[in-house]
Parts: structure tokens; C-alpha cells; sequence
């Protein structure tokens, strides 16, 4: 893995405007070099294709703590049961 400690700087200070697009780039022509070579390198060694993105944010995980809420509540009926433990309404 090619880490580029600039990299991150330059990142931080890169705000996006409204309508989504960074204020500045993000990568240095040097940068983009390195990155080109690391993933070359890589892909020589493997069949897969290595694709690079750059974003200020993936997602925003809004809905991850909902996913889990329902994950729980679905499962934990099947486990207690399987567990032999018996729940009665009162």
C-alpha cells in the first residue's frame, strides 16, 4: 500500500462547495504517479482491475443503526429458541 502523508493534508483542507465539486485538487501530478505505479505493481500480481476514488465522504451511515435495531430484533427470537429458552407473553 502507497501511503502519501501530503495527501491527507491537502485533503483536509479541501472543502467541497454546494454543488458537491472540491474547492481545490486533491491530487499533486506527483501524487497521481505514485498512485499509477502502486497500482501497476499490483496488478500484475493479481487478474483483477484495481480502480482508485477519491471522495470527501462514501456515505453518510444514516441507516446503520436501524440495519442493527433490525437485525437483532429479527434474529434474537430464532436464537433464544434455538437456545431452548422458552419466551411467554404475559
Amino acid at each position: 500500500m502507497v501511503v502519501v502523508p501530503e495527501v491527507g493534508a491537502r485533503a483536509a483542507a479541501a472543502v467541497p462547495q454546494d454543488d458537491g465539486r472540491m474547492t481545490r485538487d486533491l491530487l499533486t501530478p506527483s501524487d497521481l504517479a505514485a498512485i499509477e505505479a502502486a497500482v501497476r505493481d499490483a496488478e500484475t500480481r493479481t487478474s483483477g482491475e484495481i480502480y482508485c476514488v477519491v471522495a470527501g465522504e462514501s456515505s453518510d451511515y444514516h441507516g446503520t443503526p436501524t440495519a442493527w435495531a433490525a437485525g437483532v430484533a429479527l434474529l434474537s427470537p430464532a436464537l433464544l429458541l434455538l437456545a431452548g429458552i422458552q419466551v411467554t407473553a404475559p
